[in-house]
């Protein structure tokens, strides 16, 4: 069964990365595997990244990222979200998701 994973990367902090690539991965694969999520793990003593999202690959996952922070607003089975007709489909999900009813003008 493969995964896909998403980490938010604060740019700022690339530079803690690129001295302790090691510490990174490492922190990395523990805070994707971990349950709770997002977890913001560190290299080099400062935080540097956020594990987002570690989901099997037949979910799809609609996220929200911005402020330095990112959110799963919905998982969902797999929608092709490269079309518009699955953009749609995965932004009605999430509507009604909230209790919302969406229809075309």
């Amino acid at each position: 069964m493969a995964f896909n994973s998403i980490i938010l990367v604060r740019n700022e902090e690339t530079d803690h990365i690129e001295r302790f690539p090691d510490q990174f991965w490492k922190k990395a694969w523990v805070a994707l595997n971990s349950p709770e999520k997002p977890l913001e793990f560190p290299a080099g003593g400062e935080i540097v990244g956020q594990a987002v999202w570690n989901e099997n690959e037949e979910t799809t996952g609609l996220l929200a990222v911005g402020g330095g922070e990112a959110t799963v607003l919905l998982n969902t089975r797999t929608i092709d979200h490269q079309s518009t007709a699955g953009q749609e489909a995965l932004f009605k999900l999430w509507a009604n998701h909230l209790g919302y009813n969406v229809s075309k003008k």
